[in-house]
């Protein structure tokens, strides 16, 4: 994420809470948009740097490899979707735009092989929030980004 993107976050925040401030109110309630695995139809397991994912009702399996694992480890940590792609904007050396696109398209298909649910969640903010706490997430960027890959494979159709 860009310098000018933390400034737009951070006039946004301040924004917010003066707004909040002005009506008298403690906190704030954002909408989060977060994704669950599909358990118990979906099973996963890191193995090195794979995630091997297995719908057991299709009788597919998957493999996610690089940001393709990231994003599902996020996933099961439950980080939002608005985290994941802030986390990847930070990491990578690709603009946010095509972080935030590959992502999406990413979701949508993990959510169309019924791997992942879709839940929304109310995230209660402080008013008071420090803007230092956003700032202070910033890591250094370099690594390539490749836009995430599912793997599918179809295999397991003839087992019992």
């Amino acid at each position: 994420m860009t310098d000018a993107s933390y400034l737009g976050l951070a006039t946004t925040l301040t924004v917010v809470n003066s707004l909040a401030e002005h009506s008298g109110l403690k906190s704030i309630v954002i909408m989060s948009t977060n994704y669950q695995i599909n358990s118990p139809k979906v099973i996963h397991e890191t193995i090195d740097a794979e995630v091997v994912v297995v719908n057991l009702d299709e009788k597919n399996y998957y493999s996610l490899l690089k940001v393709a694992a990231d994003i599902w480890n996020k996933i099961e940590r439950g980080i939002s979707q608005e985290n994941i792609i802030t986390e990847l904007s930070q990491q990578y050396n690709r603009s946010s735009e095509e972080i935030q696109k590959s992502v999406n398209t990413f979701l949508e298909e993990l959510q169309k092989e019924q791997l992942i649910l879709l839940t929304i969640n109310d995230v209660a903010t402080n008013k008071n929030s420090s803007i230092t706490t956003i700032q202070a997430q910033v890591t250094q960027q370099g690594i390539e980004f490749e836009p995430p890959i599912l793997d599918k494979f179809t295999n397991m159709k003839y087992l019992p």
